[in-house]
C-alpha cells in the first residue's frame, strides 16, 4: 500500500509544480497498486488544482480515481480515535491536521510506504 498526501496528487497533475517531474518519475518506480489517500487530502488537492489549472486539472484527478490510480481510504472506528489522539498531540503544530492522514494509515503501517515529493520514499510496499 502506498499512502499519498495532497502534495503528490497536485504535483502529478500540475506541470508547473516544482515537484511535478520528480513525482512523475517516482510514480513510475512504485508497484502497480493504487495510491491511497484520504478525503481531506482529496478535497485539499481539488482546491489547489482549481487554482493551478481549473476544472481540467480537477477532472484529471477525478480520472485517477475512476481509473484506480488513486483510492480513498475510509477509516474504521479505531482509526478515528487514533486521529483524534494525534490531532490533540500535535494541536500546536502547523501541520497538526495531518493526524487524519497519519491516523488513517496506522493500521497498515507495517505494509505501507509514504509518497511525498522532495523526500525519499519511506516504508515498505506490499
Amino acid at each position: 500500500m502506498i499512502l499519498c498526501d495532497t502534495g503528490p496528487l497536485v504535483a502529478l497533475i500540475d506541470r508547473d509544480d516544482p515537484y511535478h517531474a520528480q513525482s512523475v518519475a517516482a510514480l513510475r518506480t512504485l508497484p502497480a497498486a493504487p495510491l491511497i489517500t484520504t478525503w481531506p487530502c482529496l478535497v485539499e488537492a481539488m482546491c489547489l488544482l482549481w487554482r493551478a489549472g481549473g476544472l481540467p486539472a480537477q477532472e484529471e484527478l477525478w480520472s485517477y480515481l475512476a481509473d484506480g490510480l488513486v483510492a480513498l481510504h475510509t477509516p474504521e472506528a479505531r482509526e478515528w480515535e487514533r486521529m483524534q489522539v494525534l490531532m490533540r498531540q500535535y494541536h500546536d503544530s502547523p501541520d497538526g491536521s495531518r493526524g487524519c492522514f497519519a491516523g488513517g494509515s496506522s493500521r497498515t503501517a507495517e505494509s505501507s510506504a509514504n509518497f511525498h515529493p522532495g523526500q525519499p520514499l519511506s516504508g515498505v510496499s506490499d
